[in-house]
């Protein structure tokens, strides 16, 4: 049963928010693909430290062994700690470039859709095109496609806004 109620918000996004916004995108598509990274980060301190104990052995010098260990740690830190610092600097350059990132926003939520209107751009999305959304604990992050992205700060929501808010967005998948 969809909730029948409409939620109204005009929303100017702040370049902190935005920021923020992106570095959680980023870390969400860590969780994806972050395995990955982790196990070969592993692997290859792994190597380093048996390179640094048996390098003579293996015919592997120690400072080989070092850079091995280095690579390693960069690896297995690099999804969850450098990617969205990454993400984040490149969100501020291009919050800073892109006039069209600055301007207000209303947006108005309905049971199946929400209408989006700034100087940009003014239309209806339904809300069974959402690809996604993510809560952090000072925005809602909603993503249609590839391109089009929206962050609602919860400044702007009172606490029985955000309780409307998430009833009206679909359930994430994967989650209960």
């Amino acid at each position: 049963m969809q909730p029948t109620t409409e939620l109204n918000l005009s929303v100017l996004v702040t370049r902190e928010e935005y920021c923020e916004a992106a570095a959680q995108q980023r870390r969400e598509a860590g969780k994806r693909q972050g395995t990955v990274w982790y196990a070969a980060g592993a692997l290859l301190v792994l190597l380093g430290v048996a390179g640094a104990f048996f390098g003579s052995g293996i015919s592997l010098s120690l400072s080989a062994s070092f850079c091995l260990i280095l690579l390693g740690v960069f690896l297995a830190c690099y999804n969850g700690m450098l990617a969205p610092m990454l993400s984040s600097a490149a969100a501020a350059r291009e919050y800073d470039e892109n006039e069209d990132l600055r301007y207000a926003t209303a947006y108005r939520f309905g049971a199946d859709a929400v209408q989006v209107k700034n100087g940009r751009m003014e239309g209806s999305l339904p809300l069974s095109a959402l690809s996604g959304w993510t809560e952090t604990p000072s925005l809602f992050l909603l993503t249609f496609g590839r391109e089009c992205r929206f962050a609602i700060p919860k400044r702007l929501l009172e606490g029985d806004q955000q309780e409307a808010l998430r009833a009206l967005l679909p359930k994430p998948s994967g989650r209960g």
